[in-house]
């Protein structure tokens, strides 16, 4: 889906800024062919709304669309996207970390420290609301951060999801807790290969034990377990991002200009 604003003449994507990937889906993989098309559909559906541009930003450095792009489409360099092979060999080093296994031992004696993965409906919306607060406490004091929770129609947006998106096995929601202390959340979608983590967030009153790193560590035993291939931790070049990851991509943007002047 895409859509303009009132009075900026530009088609984007409905999700932008939101969605940290924008691409076009299909089942199977869209041929090059179907993707020229499609772009060619966009710019045809942009001039006949008598827009000036449209901007398709953060497209997968591995879509269809980049592969059939031509002129008058041209291309810019995105956001950056780490990610965690599981099945590398330095994936070892990311769950060994002395600081971290240090920090979990001092939790430890405090109380039971649990991992949990809910992928029902009914155990994700029971703990979404938690998880919301959490992001916004840990990102409003932050100045320029764009807070995705605390808008609630947002809110009631990714709430609503939920429902259908287990019924695809395609969601997840992680926890770290101390007891029923809620320390740090990871909130995410899966394939069979690959959970994409969306938003994590964090307990600020505990951050001197790395709550978020703890959870990201037993996370990725987990994933090892389960046999999935790799961590995407998604757009965004936080330096926790950039300190785990084994490899990194780059996302591309889109653009079409000069349609209507």
């Amino acid at each position: 889906p895409m859509a303009w604003s009132p009075g900026e003449d530009v088609l984007r994507f409905l999700g932008e800024p939101w969605a940290d990937y924008t691409d076009a889906l299909a089942i199977p993989k869209p041929s090059p062919e179907h993707a020229r098309q499609l772009l060619a559909g966009i710019a045809g559906a942009a001039r006949a709304a008598q827009l000036r541009a449209v901007e398709i930003g953060e497209v997968p450095s591995a879509s269809a669309l980049l592969a059939a792009m031509t002129e008058p489409w041209t291309v810019s360099d995105a956001s950056l996207c780490p990610r965690i092979a599981l099945t590398s060999e330095t994936v070892a080093k990311i769950v060994s970390r002395k600081e971290h296994a240090m920090k979990a031992r001092r939790l430890s004696r405090m109380g039971r420290i649990t991992h949990i993965e809910y992928r029902e409906a009914d155990t994700i919306l029971g703990r979404l609301a938690v998880f919301f607060a959490q992001h916004v406490r840990q990102w409003s004091a932050r100045l320029g951060s764009v807070l995705t929770f605390s808008d609630p129609e947002l809110a009631r947006f990714y709430a609503g999801a939920v429902p259908n998106l287990t019924t695809l096995g395609a969601v997840a929601l992680h926890e770290l807790r101390l007891d029923d202390n809620p320390l740090a959340f990871y909130y995410g979608y899966r394939d069979a290969t690959t959970f994409y983590g969306y938003r994590p967030s964090y307990n600020i009153r505990w951050k001197r034990y790395s709550p978020g790193a703890l959870l990201l560590r037993a996370m990725v035993q987990s994933f090892q377990v389960q046999g999935l291939t790799c961590f995407d931790m998604m757009r965004g070049s936080e330096s926790y991002k950039l300190d785990y990851a084994t490899e990194v991509t780059r996302n591309k943007a889109l653009h079409l200009t000069g349609l209507y002047l």
